[in-house]
C-alpha cells in the first residue's frame, strides 16, 4: 500500500455559491398498502352497490309505468264503450223500442184520440177530419184530477182554494 499524500486527503473541492432560498424536504408519513387497497376496494364496492340499487329502482318504476299504461288503455276502452252505450240508450229509436216491448205501448189510432175542451171553452179544430186533442193528455188528466179534488173538498165543507 501506498501512503496517501497529505494534499490528496485534506484538499476539498471548491464550494459553489448557494442561492438565497433554501429547500427543505419534509418527509410525509407513508401509508401502508394494506390500508389503502382495502379502502379503495370498499369504495368501489359501495359505488357498485349504489349503481345496482339505482338500476333495480329504475326497473321497478318501469314495470309500474307499464302497468299504469295498460290500466289507462283499459279504462279508456271502457269509457268509449260506456259512451256508446249512453248514446244508444238516449236515442229515440231505443226509447220507442223499450216503450213498445217493456211497457206495451202502441201508436194511437185516429179513433182513440179524444178532443178535450179547455177551461175557457176553446177547442182545437180537428186536423184532416180526425179528432185531435186540444190539450196534452197530461193537461187533461190534471184538469180531471183538479175537478175531482174540488168536488171532494166541497163535499167535506172545505174551501178548495186553500
Amino acid at each position: 500500500m501506498v501512503p496517501a499524500l497529505k494534499s490528496d486527503v485534506y484538499e476539498m473541492p471548491p464550494l459553489k455559491p448557494r442561492s438565497e432560498t433554501v429547500t427543505v424536504r419534509v418527509r410525509r408519513p407513508s401509508v401502508s398498502p394494506f390500508v389503502v387497497v382495502p379502502l379503495v376496494g370498499l369504495l368501489l364496492l359501495a359505488a357498485g352497490a349504489g349503481f345496482v340499487a339505482l338500476r333495480v329502482q329504475v326497473m321497478a318504476l318501469g314495470y309500474e309505468l307499464a302497468d299504469a299504461k295498460q290500466e289507462l288503455a283499459r279504462v279508456q276502452q271502457e269509457h268509449t264503450r260506456l259512451a256508446v252505450a249512453v248514446a244508444q240508450s238516449r236515442s229515440l229509436e231505443r226509447v220507442e223500442q223499450l216503450a213498445r216491448t217493456r211497457l206495451g205501448m202502441v201508436e194511437p189510432e185516429p179513433a182513440a184520440v179524444v178532443v178535450v175542451a179547455s177551461p175557457d171553452g176553446w177547442t182545437a179544430p180537428p186536423a184532416g177530419g180526425a179528432a185531435v186533442a186540444a190539450a196534452s193528455p197530461l193537461a187533461a188528466f190534471g184538469e180531471w184530477l183538479h175537478a175531482r179534488i174540488s168536488s171532494t173538498a166541497e163535499a167535506g165543507g172545505r174551501d178548495p182554494g186553500r
